[in-house]
């Protein structure tokens, strides 16, 4: 095991070069996947499309209403 471990309210420490090991690894730039534009264009698509829908049908009512 890596790290600071707590056994039986002692605290070692096993290894420090892990430690910091563990630390530059988190620290690091998170990998980007390749769909992670396709995912955005998606999801800003879908919003249009829902907002024009609201928009739409928010204008068709009122005109209905007023007759």
């Amino acid at each position: 095991m890596h790290g600071i471990h707590i056994w039986r309210g002692l605290i070692y420490i096993a290894g420090m070069d892990t430690v910091f090991d563990d630390l530059s690894q988190a620290l690091r730039e998170p990998r980007q996947d390749a769909w992670r534009s396709v995912r955005a264009f998606a999801l800003d698509f879908a919003a249009k499309l829902f907002l024009g829908l609201a928009v739409g049908l928010g204008v068709g009512f009122g005109m209905a209403l007023a007759g």
